[in-house]
């Protein structure tokens, strides 16, 4: 039925389980997965700050928030490789991870997303994430959720 599987993770707890369920599904139905994340650097330094602080700074924060987003899509892909489930992982960097996580689905023939309900987003989507709720609604590809 679904032969590529576009899986946004964001490391989150809940989005552990969603690798998980998005394994088992996959070896069910002999689909690939991709895991997706669109890691967010925004620049914590304002200008003429670089001055007080270190001026390498901005370039070892990006590089620490790249270790730890590409560590949460090795152990995704691993689980997958665990369960001999054909598996990707794409890191893009983006500020809009909705957007990004549509345009990717759309461009690279993904038949269906699957996510967790919610991650590490801001209160503003208690219910339902923000991000994810924003996909649900934007997104022309279907979306599956896991609470």
């Amino acid at each position: 039925m679904y032969q590529k599987i576009l899986v946004p993770i964001d490391g989150s707890e809940l989005s552990k389980k969603a690798v998980k369920q998005a394994v088992a599904f996959a070896k069910e139905s002999s689909a690939e997965l991709v895991f997706f994340h669109a890691k967010d650097i925004k620049h914590f330094l304002y200008d003429g700050m670089e001055a007080i602080f270190d001026p390498n700074a901005q370039t070892i924060y990006e590089e620490n928030i790249t270790t730890i987003c590409q560590a949460f899509l090795d152990e995704a892909l691993s689980i997958a490789q665990a369960n001999k489930v054909v598996s990707q992982q794409i890191l893009v960097e983006n500020s809009t991870p909705y957007q990004a996580i549509i345009d990717y689905a759309h461009s690279h023939t993904c038949d269906l997303i699957l996510m967790a309900s919610h991650g590490f987003g801001a209160l503003e989507g208690i219910f339902l994430g923000s991000q994810t709720n924003k996909v649900i609604v934007l997104s022309k590809i279907p979306v599956l959720i896991i609470k």
